[in-house]
């Protein structure tokens, strides 16, 4: 099944991938209640086995390769394609005069009689009309990548300035003179996370110390203090710029001395660190030290080169359309897919951080295919990107964001549109379920939603300690995770394009430049509509919070959920998970508003040779 798959959609005839048969929505668990929006996760803590959708291990040849053109062209590459292009187009008129010239010699001076003159018509010909085709097709191609590169936003190569004064005071003083309102005894919950409950808050006050070898109800109240001093630094990072008037050591212990309590840590208080640091093997705080990393040059211009080169192909030989929203952050770009039979209400589709649309190609093009008509817009001051704000600032808030795609479903609305679907991936999803909100303010008939591995509030922030240490110290963490044999300097080239890519200034303002009321703490982050939930089992970007907590949270505010882990998927699903996810996701908004938001487990089997029945989640896609 694996190679036939693979071969299909190499041939790109991704239609023969989805079941043939008319799909269904059947009863994944049956022994859940229904109506009360229980989704499969929220079950793993009482059955002990996690249901999973099945992720088939397929490289996607044809459709990945459009993702990581631009990672795979080299400087030099790059550098030679715009050399021979601007070669052609400066001999183009001398070497059309050539090939004429010859072709005349050769034809009009027959070396052996008319045999030779007949032996060299045809390859004369053929090589006169070749080289013209040839010429003709690098200039369209010089052509649109230029106009690919006059659109696409310039790489920025600095911080905003609010964010760097930020992380300026990440570096100051570790204390203030003291909140004029200091803390009531047993309060902890408004000063840490207001969504989380006592367990859940004191795990992730542990991962942000990094320690090693120290589980959670080991801390000691220094360290659990410190943790919560990072947490307070993080949340309300603008205090220590403006005012001496934030936290002391003595509330901050009281904060954590609370919290202790309401986890049963009552020895907490009492505990005397043996050691003469009380914070040994905490990783220090130096993330303001290292941001932002300077992604290299040849790095920048490979993907630009292929990101350009991908525009025009996805216009001429998909033929989708490019086309241009006005909203009050600027003109917002959106390629409209439009299928052959639009059967479905419009599907607008976000892609999240660190990339653009075209991150959402594979899966919109599937889409397509099954009769949807996607339309992906390109978020305002992305790198690369194709939507660049008019004002003064940079686009940075959801708010804004959020704004723009209501111009975009106003749009739909007016060509026609009875209803509409969202989809989003990982922060794009954090945006599509704050739009489904506000269509149902603005009076926008937002039909359903689809989230893919999102990011927001239902996710961990401190889950990995490896992780913690090398968001600080990153240099220092490589290195000691890197095999013995290794040398320091290849360590540190690796860790240089590593991380200026993944920490560049775009990326930076993007991704630290939100606050934690506005993302990972946001408190609006809910919808009424029917949702679909899809997270990859392994994703290690947009780490879900555990079961225990997430299903509660999920409960409370998406009450019409349906909802499958991806096995074996990781965060980008929406491309390296393309035929499950577009599977999943037609089936789901194809079925009647009876079967969808009501707990039930999506069931579409591949075909007969899938093995067994299919009734069950683990064989569900």
């Amino acid at each position: 099944q694996v190679v036939e798959a693979r071969v299909v959609l190499a041939l790109g005839c991704a239609r023969r991938a989805f079941d043939p048969r008319p799909p269904k929505l059947e009863t994944a668990m049956a022994a859940m209640p229904r109506g009360g929006g229980l989704l499969v996760v929220a079950a793993a803590g009482a059955t002990g086995r996690r249901p999973h959708i099945h992720f088939p291990l397929l490289a996607l040849p044809a459709l990945s390769a459009l993702l990581v053109f631009g990672s795979t062209l080299t400087g030099a590459g790059g550098a030679a394609l715009l050399g021979l292009l601007r070669a052609h187009a400066r001999a183009r008129a001398s070497r059309a005069r050539e090939v004429a010239r010859s072709f005349s010699e050769r034809l009009l001076t027959p070396k052996n009689g008319q045999q030779r003159h007949s032996s060299l018509l045809v390859p004369a010909l053929l090589q006169g009309v070749a080289v013209a085709l040839a010429i003709r097709w690098l200039r369209r191609l010089a052509r649109a990548m230029m106009e690919s590169l006059s659109l696409m936003n310039l790489c920025e190569d600095s911080l905003d300035d609010d964010l760097r004064e930020r992380l300026q005071g990440v570096g100051g003083e570790p204390w203030g003179d003291g909140l004029p309102r200091g803390p009531p005894q047993g309060e902890w919950r408004r000063y840490l996370h207001p969504g989380r409950g006592a367990a859940e808050t004191l795990e992730e006050l542990h991962g942000s110390l990094g320690l090693r070898g120290l589980t959670a109800k080991e801390l000691s109240l220094e360290q659990l203090t410190e943790a919560v001093r990072r947490l307070l630094l993080f949340k309300y990072a603008q205090l220590p710029r403006v005012t001496r008037k934030y936290w002391s050591a003595e509330q901050a212990r009281n904060i954590a001395f609370s919290l202790a309590k309401d986890c049963n840590l009552d020895a907490v208080a009492s505990l005397v660190h043996s050691k003469n640091d009380p914070l040994e093997g905490c990783v220090e705080i130096g993330i303001h030290s290292h941001l932002p990393w300077a992604t290299p040059r040849w790095v920048q211009l490979s993907q630009r080169l292929g990101l350009a080169a991908l525009r025009p192909m996805l216009i001429g030989a998909f033929s989708w359309t490019s086309r241009w929203i006005d909203s009050p952050s600027g003109r917002m770009h959106v390629y409209d897919i439009r299928p052959a039979v639009d059967d479905q209400p419009p599907v607008i589709m976000q892609h999240g951080m660190f990339c653009t649309s075209w991150s959402m190609a594979p899966l919109a093009w599937l889409l397509s295919r099954r009769g949807h008509r996607v339309l992906l817009p390109d978020l305002f001051d992305f790198d690369h990107g194709l939507s660049a704000s008019s004002g003064t600032e940079k686009v940075r808030s959801p708010r804004d964001s959020v704004e723009a795609l209501l111009c975009l479903a106003r749009a739909l609305v007016d060509e026609g549109a009875s209803a509409i679907d969202l989809v989003g991936h990982s922060f794009g999803g954090f945006l599509a379920t704050h739009l489904a909100a506000r269509c149902r303010r603005a009076g926008v008939p937002a039909r359903r939603l689809v989230l893919l591995g999102p990011g927001g509030p239902w996710d961990s922030i401190y889950h990995s300690t490896n992780a913690t240490r090398f968001l600080q110290q990153p240099r220092a963490t490589a290195r000691a995770l890197a095999p013995r044999f290794t040398p320091g300097w290849l360590v540190d080239a690796f860790l240089r394009l590593c991380l200026g890519v993944m920490f560049s200034p775009n990326n930076c303002n993007l991704l630290f430049g939100l606050t934690y009321k506005e993302y990972l703490g946001n408190a609006d982050t809910s919808a009424d509509l029917p949702t679909l939930l899809l997270w990859g089992d392994e994703d290690a970007v947009a780490v879900p919070r555990k079961p225990r907590y997430l299903g509660p949270f999920l409960k409370s505010r998406f009450p019409h959920l349906d909802a499958f882990w991806v096995e074996r998927g990781g965060h980008c699903i929406q491309a390296f998970a393309a035929l499950s996810v577009a599977r999943a996701t037609d089936t789901w908004l194809r079925a009647p508003d009876a079967d969808v938001g009501s707990g039930q487990g999506l069931n579409v089997v591949g075909g007969p040779s899938a093995g067994g029945s299919g009734s069950g989640p683990k064989e569900a896609l």
